[in-house]
């Protein structure tokens, strides 16, 4: 029989004593859920699943034949791979090819990993499995890891030919093809206007950050790269949101559950709080001060949700009187607790996805408007409102920005005022808006 390196998973069951059981590769990659066939002497008693939580870690097993020169020839070894799947992989990879090369009267060709100059030699396929892991397990919320996974995706699209491709070898020149390829080889949202230039430089930036995590210098230099085209900023007009407040009025669909009141309400909502689409969805009566009239986001863990960052706004952002006098209506309409949501679905759970945005998609159609249906957008008319009224600094803190500079790209107005504090200013900009 051939002698060979078997790469085993230790499980953490305690019932099984903690077994070690083989593994099977797909991909390029430890193919998971780890299946073990539990025998008893030669008769199977059970078939069992494991996933990634369930493993203490990966070995290599093998009879050394001098491929471990710090361990005796001929010696049976476990040797740990680490508990990382993909580093695992790649570990198992190097020892497996030197074991073979060695095994034919080769001379192995990889640097052990425990030597001061070894580099890991990663793939782009393993490098990409890994940033998905990685960006999960940090706690990014889905959305972005979606957002970078699937950039990086097409950069591992564009080198279909060449899957194994090392990170390191990836050249200048490659980008540069890839930049050509991408237009007619991805899919852009409907209606998004954005400019290719925007796209591939989002393409860019994201895999230099997944190049730089993994130790690689990006090949393409800045100075390179597309220049960005500045978006036209948008925000909802005065016009437009009255429009909206009477399309609510206009009949709906039998399966529409949402009354007038509650759209209403949603665009008021939307409006007075410059919430995000996820920060809306999870928004309970609980996070608004009836006392002092302000609201602020909070941690949802009953739902596994946090705000972004994991952070609640550093000041509370004060609310209209009249909106705060809607949202106790509609609080004591629906006899609601503390802790109920104020937009839930019909099971009372957060709306996932499109739903909140569907309200808004029929509300525009209504009312013949030519703006696109955007949650988003209700957010930078907040923002426009408040840096016109209160100052760009005050708008920076109740949208939850880190630095002006992110706020300054959402501000749809041509100038703001950043002198004193106005809530007169603030109050006078909503007087303008319908009921």
């Amino acid at each position: 029989m051939k002698a060979k390196v078997t790469m085993l998973a230790r499980i953490n069951n305690r019932e099984f004593n903690f077994p070690y059981v083989p593994v099977e590769f797909r991909r390029n990659a430890i193919q998971f859920p780890i299946e073990w066939e539990r025998k008893d002497a030669k008769r199977t008693i059970g078939v069992h699943s494991f996933e990634p939580d369930a493993v203490m870690g990966f070995y290599a097993r093998f009879q050394n034949n001098g491929v471990n020169p710090k361990e005796p020839l001929g010696k049976r070894l476990m040797q740990p791979l680490g508990k990382d799947p993909v580093s695992a992989y790649m570990e198992f990879q190097r020892l497996d090819q030197d074991f073979e090369r060695i095994e034919r009267g080769l001379a192995p060709v990889n640097v052990p990993a425990d030597t001061p100059d070894a580099a890991p030699k990663m793939t782009l396929t393993q490098a990409v499995a890994k940033f998905e892991r990685d960006l999960t397990a940090e706690g990014k919320k889905r959305r972005a890891v979606e957002s970078y996974i699937g950039r990086v995706r097409n950069l591992l699209r564009f080198f279909a030919k060449r899957p194994d491709i090392r990170l390191d070898r990836i050249t200048a020149d490659d980008i540069r093809n890839f930049l050509v390829w991408l237009p007619a080889n991805i899919r852009r949202r409907p209606g998004s206007g954005g400019h290719i230039n925007n796209t591939q430089h989002n393409h860019l930036r994201d895999a230099k950050i997944m190049f730089t995590r993994y130790g690689i210098q990006f090949p393409l230099e800045n100075k390179y790269w597309p220049k960005k085209i500045g978006k036209r900023k948008r925000k909802y007009s005065v016009d437009s949101i009255n429009a909206m407040l009477e399309a609510t009025k206009r009949s709906r669909h039998d399966n529409n559950h949402w009354l007038e009141q509650d759209e209403r309400d949603l665009i008021h909502f939307l409006l007075n709080t410059g919430f995000r689409d996820e920060e809306v969805a999870h928004a309970q009566y609980g996070d608004i001060n009836f006392k002092k009239g302000s609201i602020n986001v909070y941690p949802k863990p009953e739902y596994n949700w946090s705000p972004k960052n994991n952070k609640s706004r550093q000041q509370d952002i004060d609310l209209d009187p009249r909106f705060l006098k809607k949202m106790k209506a509609r609080k004591e309409k629906y006899s609601a607790k503390n802790t109920d949501l104020i937009f839930p679905n019909t099971l009372g759970k957060p709306y996932l996805n499109e739903g909140l945005l569907n309200v808004i998609r029929r509300l525009t159609e209504e009312a013949g408007l030519e703006d696109k249906a955007s949650l988003h957008q209700f957010r930078k008319t907040f923002g426009t409102m408040i840096a016109n009224a209160r100052g760009i600094e005050q708008a920076r803190i109740w949208l939850g920005h880190e630095d002006v500079e992110t706020t300054q790209a959402y501000l749809a107005a041509d100038e703001w005022v950043s002198s004193e504090d106005s809530a007169a200013k603030q109050r006078a900009i909503f007087e303008a808006v319908g009921d």
